[in-house]
């Protein structure tokens, strides 16, 4: 399975409400990769996009993307998205929640045992706190989606095409030609973070759905870390090694050579312009996206919303576009 990964918005604080940010993954298995790319150069055809040029959302009629999100939903593709609004993330607030999470990463370290361990999760919670308020509103983001990933695509695919889980191949839109500090501290940074969350968070499994094919992803028999029985009581049969599953096959790459992250882009710049209402036929291209979205635990929406301080009502349009997102995902159940 592909991941192309990519995001709109600055995820500066804002003086306005409304001013969201958001970053998506678009997972496709291997096998829709190549009627996914006969899509975007049939839509670069339409629209008059040629000699290399990407084509942008301000390039797209509303029509054209509809049909673009209706040829989408005919593949067995999936969307996911965390948003932010900027408005509501005062610069103080960010750093209080940067902080607070930096304090977590630590607060056992006096239960590791080796003192190679406790310097590498000491320079994890030093690497955090030196983040900026912009970049650290990204990259947590990021963790949050890349959870949703592993919590919500995994099963929805070992029900339906459980040899998609075979690879997991990550591809993010690369912003400069050398890779850039916050890709960097991505890279390092995002499958400790979701190691440390898994432990308190554990993902769910399905009994009777195939994960036999993630089986390089997974420790094997008797080589779970010991650790988590003995200093936090939890006993588990199985567990996936997130850095294997993140670090393993991870790529920065120009978008300029990836249909996949192209369409992760339109997806993306796509979504924030739904959040904020914006398009002239907004109701019906959130129910198109909702389409490729995929269902999340009752009483959760299939986007996730991320908010760095007190959480606030959203206003009523964008409180109904989420709805709408919502009630038209993919079931997560496949009934037979």
């Amino acid at each position: 399975m592909y991941i192309y990964i990519d995001e709109s918005g600055s995820f500066v604080s804002a003086p306005t409400a409304n001013s969201w940010c958001v970053v998506v993954a678009v997972t496709v298995p291997e096998g829709s990769r190549k009627k996914l790319e006969a899509i975007v150069s049939a839509l670069k055809r339409t629209v008059g996009v040629f000699q290399g040029r990407e084509a942008k959302l301000n390039d797209i009629p509303e029509n054209i993307y509809l049909r673009l999100l209706s040829d989408l939903s005919k593949l067995n593709v999936c969307l996911f998205c965390v948003a932010t609004d900027s408005g509501l993330n005062l610069v103080d607030r960010v750093i209080q929640h940067r902080d607070i999470q930096s304090a977590e990463i630590v607060r056992h370290i006096e239960k590791m045992r080796y003192q190679e361990g406790k310097d590498a999760t000491q320079y994890l919670a030093d690497q955090i706190g030196n983040l900026s308020a912009q970049l650290y509103a990204q990259l947590a983001c990021q963790v949050f989606l890349l959870e949703d990933i592993v919590r919500r695509a995994i099963n929805f695919y070992a029900q339906r095409s459980p040899q998609t889980l075979r690879e997991f191949r990550w591809r993010f839109d690369r912003k400069n030609t050398k890779k850039t500090n916050f890709e960097d501290s991505f890279e390092k940074l995002v499958p400790a973070l979701m190691q440390t969350r898994s432990i308190s968070e554990p993902a769910i499994r399905v009994i009777g759905f195939d994960y036999s094919h993630m089986s390089q992803y997974e420790f094997p028999d008797g080589k779970l870390p010991e650790y988590l029985e003995q200093d936090y009581g939890i006993k588990a049969e199985n567990g996936i090694d997130i850095q294997r599953l993140v670090r393993g096959n991870i790529q920065f790459v120009d978008s300029a050579g990836s249909y996949g992250v192209q369409v992760a882009d339109i997806l993306a710049s796509g979504m924030r312009r739904c959040l904020k209402g914006e398009f002239q036929c907004n109701a019906q291209i959130a129910e198109s996206l909702g389409r490729l979205t995929v269902q999340n635990r009752v009483g959760s929406q299939s986007i996730h919303l991320v908010s760095f301080g007190p959480e606030s009502a959203l206003n009523h349009n964008t409180a109904k576009v989420v709805q709408v997102l919502t009630q038209h995902s993919q079931s997560m159940i496949m009934l037979k």
